[in-house]
């Protein structure tokens, strides 16, 4: 794990990416969000203040722990997390799906390489737990290669579209 003073694994929200997902959900506050597949929870984080239960489901123990790290850093409350397989997960839960909402992408975004350095860790190839006690160096192998594309430090990248794939509680259930 990488040390107490690393940077959060997640870059900032974009704002207009959950703006986008709640208008298409019709969001209200209520309700639980299972972000299945969860990484470090980018996505569940966002959107916690958006219903009053989150829950994180990641095959890999270490993301849902990285998951737990970052929502104590943010201060979210209200969330927790477990291993599992969606499929089973849900089913087992009473959901039914998936339904599939596209939010539309294609805004730019300015990114810092501080915003860069954690994106990459939340990808599960490059997670904080797989590279134990090498975790510094790697980070500091990502700024410098960072500072050598962009000396100035700033990035730009267009909003990629996002897929959201909803389970909803099957009738029966509710």
């Amino acid at each position: 794990m990488a040390s107490a003073l690393r940077p959060p694994l997640t870059p900032p929200p974009d704002p207009a990416s959950a703006r986008g997902i709640a208008a298409a959900l019709k969001l209200d506050g209520q309700g639980r969000l299972i972000d299945v597949g969860c990484g470090p929870g980018p996505l569940a984080l966002d959107l916690a203040h958006l219903f009053s239960e989150v829950v994180g489901v990641d095959p890999d123990p270490g993301m849902i722990a990285e998951d737990a790290h970052e929502a104590a850093r943010r201060g979210v409350g209200g969330t927790q997390g477990t291993p599992g397989d969606e499929v089973a997960v849900l089913t087992r839960a009473g959901f039914t799906g998936p339904h599939r909402h596209v939010v539309p992408g294609g805004q730019p975004l300015e990114r810092t390489s501080a915003d860069v350095v954690p994106w990459v860790f939340s990808m599960s190839y490059a997670a904080p737990h797989l590279f134990g006690t090498r975790s510094d160096a790697f980070e500091a192998e990502v700024r410098r290669l960072l500072r050598g594309v962009s000396p100035s430090g700033r990035f730009s990248e267009q909003q990629r579209s996002s897929e959201v794939f909803v389970w909803r509680r099957s009738l029966a259930e509710a």
